[in-house]
């Protein structure tokens, strides 16, 4: 497998030679970090097929996303877990502001679908 490597980084050393090393992006032995990949893997196809609709395969994948990321990291899931009320409550008052947004606009002369496009006509 090929090795990833970021931009070397310079050091000077006690004889002001300057010395470069390559700093790897992935890990040491050279292999991927399959947890970190499934999850960001499992979190974006779960958001996908929420998206077009098929709702419980998308919630099922995501499940998996969260799992792995309660076993790797037990202390973030734990913080994030005693946090959820506050961010439930801040993601439905954006729901709410959209929808409101969204009802004002239905209810202009024309609707928001007909609106034009920003700097120009429609044609």
């Amino acid at each position: 497998m090929n090795r990833v490597e970021a931009p070397p980084s310079a050091s000077m050393d006690g004889k002001n030679n300057l010395e470069f090393q390559p700093q790897h992006t992935n890990r040491e032995d050279g292999e991927m970090d399959w947890k970190k990949t499934l999850m960001i893997g499992s979190f974006a196809a779960g958001a996908i097929l929420f998206l077009t609709g098929r709702r419980p395969a998308g919630l099922a994948i995501a499940g998996i996303g969260v799992a792995t990321f309660a076993a790797e990291h037990p202390e973030k899931f734990e913080e994030l877990w005693q946090r959820m009320p506050e961010y439930i409550e801040k993601g439905s008052k954006f729901v709410d502001m959209a929808s409101t947004f969204l009802e004002r606009m239905g209810q202009e002369k024309g609707g928001y679908r007909n609106m034009p496009a920003a700097g120009g006509s429609r044609f």
